[in-house]
């Protein structure tokens, strides 16, 4: 559903933000 997707893909920013602070 699109609720899911939103979630999903917003799960999804989180991650990659977090990836992106420890590599920073």
């Amino acid at each position: 559903s699109e609720r899911d997707k939103r979630e999903f893909s917003s799960a999804l920013d989180q991650t990659i933000l977090k990836q992106k602070r420890k590599t920073a």
